[in-house]
């Protein structure tokens, strides 16, 4: 985890709006004025620049700016919520481009009021008021009391500690990485992005698959919840032989970027994070790296099963 005086990279901490009663992410950034889960993304960072060696476009124009003359780097925030991770890398001056996605209308209220309060942001951002997945659909969003960043598509996901509502908030739309991304011709150099859909993963990752083998992404950060990912009938071995088969490298959630050369995931390692409990959340970082991604595995204790999301 970076430490707090890193996590803006010596920017100002962003004005956040977040709402005023019970709420898990608000009650945290009200107490310390960031999300714990996306100050590894600052460590990140400051991985080496590969855009060089992406095949990648030399620049991405914000909803806010004319496009930069010189290549870009971008931070994509897939599933923003109120905005903690998205307003954090806004907030680092060596951050000059940030495209963030947030289909929930709650969500997006306290977000871009965040964004207006904060001189400058609204040129840095394209923000789409959207979900993605692997087509372009509509779907019935669920959200959990007490929780709303816990909002879910299609099948409310229910147990003791973490009841999401069977009642539809709201319908929303859906794109893909790969229709947004390809828009203009080529994609932009993605130096990193976050991934928090509450089991959605690997839908999202199935409409990026151009995007993730052109290797326009240097990394990826997210988050592996395998109930999730059931009620969705894919499974954390789904997600992990997508992104190796795409030429990702799987790196168990490292503390800072200094553990990228040292915490690669083993074949053995990967398959028994896929293979284990059903019910385990991880945090995982994918990098780029075709000569170092393993081959696609299975889970021989589970069988077809597993593989196919059902157990």
């Amino acid at each position: 985890m970076a430490a707090t005086a890193d996590v803006f990279g010596g920017g100002s901490p962003p004005k956040i709006c977040v709402r005023d009663f019970h709420d898990i992410v608000s009650d945290a950034v009200r107490s310390s004025g960031f999300w714990g889960d996306c100050t590894i993304l600052s460590d990140l960072w400051a991985m080496p620049d590969k855009s060089l060696q992406a095949s990648a476009s030399t620049n991405y124009k914000t909803c806010g700016a004319n496009a930069p003359a010189e290549r870009t780097k971008l931070f994509v925030d897939i599933g923003a919520n109120v905005g903690s991770c998205t307003l954090q890398m806004l907030a680092r001056p060596d951050v000059s481009t940030v495209v963030a996605f947030e289909p929930n209308p709650d969500n997006l209220f306290y977000l871009t009021n965040s964004i207006r309060k904060n001189p400058g942001f609204s040129s840095k951002i394209s923000l789409y008021p959207l979900g993605l997945s692997d087509s372009t659909s509509m779907h019935r969003m669920y959200e959990q009391k007490g929780n709303f960043g816990n909002s879910v598509f299609d099948t409310p996901v229910t147990d003791t500690a973490n009841d999401v509502d069977d009642k539809v908030k709201v319908q929303v739309k859906t794109r893909t990485l790969d229709d947004i991304f390809f828009a203009g011709g080529s994609p932009p150099y993605i130096h990193l992005m976050k991934i928090d859909v509450q089991g959605f993963e690997t839908k999202v990752l199935k409409g990026g698959m151009r995007l993730l083998k052109s290797g326009a992404i240097r990394a990826i950060k997210l988050e592996v919840a395998k109930k999730w990912l059931r009620s969705q009938k894919t499974s954390a071995l789904e997600v992990f032989n997508t992104l190796s088969a795409s030429g990702y490298a799987l790196l168990r959630d490292p503390s800072s970027a200094t553990d990228l050369a040292t915490n690669q995931m083993s074949r053995q390692s990967i398959q028994e994070m896929a293979c284990s409990d059903p019910d385990d959340v991880h945090d995982i970082v994918a990098i780029h790296d075709p000569a170092k991604a393993e081959l696609a595995i299975t889970c021989p204790a589970y069988g077809a099963a597993i593989d196919a999301g059902a157990v």
